[in-house]
């Protein structure tokens, strides 16, 4: 184990890689595998979306899944509390004695309206599931003896055309092992290109790299890694580095919206005086058509408003104390 696998921060790889492999024993057990994650649904909140659509009829529950969906159950956008009640209940019933991690630090997340690597069933091909799992396989294989590449890149380059993956590919292999494989999500993608100067190359299926490309980029990064001057020095401290830089410009973002919406609110009323729950009631609508992805939008506004008052933005429109209650966890 070298000194990045040593980190602190990142205690949850061992977790995901334990149940990844795991995992792969019930390639051939689906059955049983997405019977259980129906019945962990009955138990945990937060697992509503495992309802398929065929092309005509009502919705029911899905029949099959594939790895990265399964892992994904617990990588999503929710509490930690609650994905590590996911993670606990999945493993127990794959068979994963790892210690269940409390944070994710450096874990990338899927929008909770997008969380399938398939589409339904009305939508995907026969043998989408297939092509996932197998790209899981491989992904596996090479990791442990990364001597020929051939296989992982046409798993890569098949699984990369089924419909709903998109980069999130490139999140699951690093789901599956974090210290070997990149993600390209999209904060990381600006943090390679804008602060480690690599290029990603779009020369794959539906204008996004290619599996050749994407092990490039990965021996790329891998060599910067080694050098002094390189700021992160294993992938999960980029992702973390990269989503950092990305919270550090979407909070400025969200405090200078938020601010002029105050300001505007303030003139309409010509009192200095509003309460949060005025103040959402009258942009709730608005904010959320700035922010469609967003599905906690209530909860991001009062995080917000909240750090608009602690940094004492507020003040300069003379909002009183009594703007908002305190806020409680």
């Amino acid at each position: 184990m070298d000194a990045a696998e040593k980190d602190g921060r990142f205690v949850w790889a061992n977790f995901y890689q334990a149940f990844a492999k795991q995992l792969l024993t019930w390639r051939s057990r689906r059955d049983e595998l997405v019977a259980g994650i129906h019945q962990i649904t009955t138990e945990v909140a937060g697992m509503s979306h495992l309802q398929d659509k065929p092309a005509q009829g009502e919705p029911y529950p899905l029949k099959d899944i594939c790895p990265f969906t399964t892992i994904g159950l617990f990588n999503r956008t929710l509490t930690d509390a609650n994905r590590s009640n996911i993670a606990g209940h999945l493993a127990k019933l794959i068979g994963v004695s790892e210690t269940v991690p409390d944070s994710f630090a450096g874990v990338p997340v899927l929008n909770n309206q997008k969380s399938w690597f398939f589409s339904s069933e009305g939508k995907r091909h026969t043998a989408d599931i297939d092509k996932l799992w197998e790209m899981f396989a491989q992904a596996l294989n090479y990791a442990d003896n990364p001597t020929n590449s051939a296989n992982f890149i046409y798993s890569y380059d098949n699984a990369s055309g089924v419909r709903n993956v998109g980069w999130n590919l490139t999140i699951g292999l690093y789901w599956c092992c974090p210290w070997f494989y990149p993600t390209l999500d999209s904060q990381s993608k600006s943090y390679i290109q804008n602060v480690l100067n690599i290029t990603i190359l779009r020369d794959g299926k539906k204008g996004r790299s290619s599996g050749r490309n994407y092990l490039n980029i990965r021996s790329d990064i891998n060599n910067l890694f080694s050098q002094p001057d390189c700021p992160v020095h294993s992938f999960p401290e980029l992702s973390l580095m990269a989503w950092n830089r990305a919270d550090d410009k979407e909070q400025k973002g969200w405090k200078v919206s938020l601010l002029d919406k105050v300001k505007k609110l303030c003139l309409a009323k010509n009192s200095p005086h509003l309460t949060r729950t005025e103040f959402i009631e009258t942009y709730r609508e608005e904010i959320q058509a700035e922010h469609p992805d967003n599905n906690t939008i209530e909860h991001t506004i009062s995080h917000y408003l909240q750090k608009l008052r602690k940094d004492g933005e507020l003040r300069k429109v003379r909002i009183s104390r009594s703007f908002l209650p305190k806020l409680t966890r």
